[in-house]
């Protein structure tokens, strides 16, 4: 399957996006059950530092645009086109590659973000909502504390001790 996923990524299949799709989603489930009978994917997607860029990929997707935008345009630009190229030599074709010294440092900066955002930011609303919303599974808990099933009172019906359901009349 990751084969194939590859392969609808590397050559010109016609239906490239339909099977994309399909695999996409196969190793997604896949990984979110921890299933891969491939000893060193297993290893790979389980490593420490994989583990903690997936724990602040949130601050990733929220500050990666930004970041890039507001670092391009009033710190990185104007540095780079006042670099004087034409005395490079050979080298002078670097000014067309600029990707070269932004990819790493949008990357870094990115990822120091989304830390920095990981930890003083989620984390304590993580901590807050785990001390406040607890979640009890088990035997413990009696039927007046679960949730009804969604057909009996909709999607928010929650049964209180002492009290009955809400109706939708």
């Amino acid at each position: 399957m990751l084969l194939l996923l590859v392969a609808t990524l590397v050559a010109p299949v016609p239906f490239r996006y339909v099977l994309m799709g399909p695999c996409s989603l196969f190793l997604v489930l896949k990984a979110s059950h921890f299933e891969f009978r491939i000893a060193r994917l297993q290893k790979l997607l389980t490593h420490g530092w994989i583990v903690y860029v997936g724990s602040i990929s949130y601050g990733i997707y929220l500050f990666h645009v930004p970041i890039g935008a507001l670092f391009g345009e009033y710190i990185f630009d104007p540095l780079w086109s006042a670099i004087p190229f034409g005395q490079f030599g050979p080298l002078e074709k670097v000014r067309w590659h600029s990707w070269l010294i932004k990819f790493p440092l949008y990357t870094t900066l990115v990822i120091a973000v989304a830390a920095a955002s990981y930890k003083w930011f989620e984390l304590p609303i993580l901590r807050l909502k785990d001390r406040w919303f607890r979640y009890e599974t088990g035997r413990n808990t009696t039927q007046s504390e679960t949730t009804l099933p969604l057909s009996a009172h909709g999607p928010m019906a929650v049964r209180r001790p002492g009290r009955p359901p809400d109706s939708l009349s």
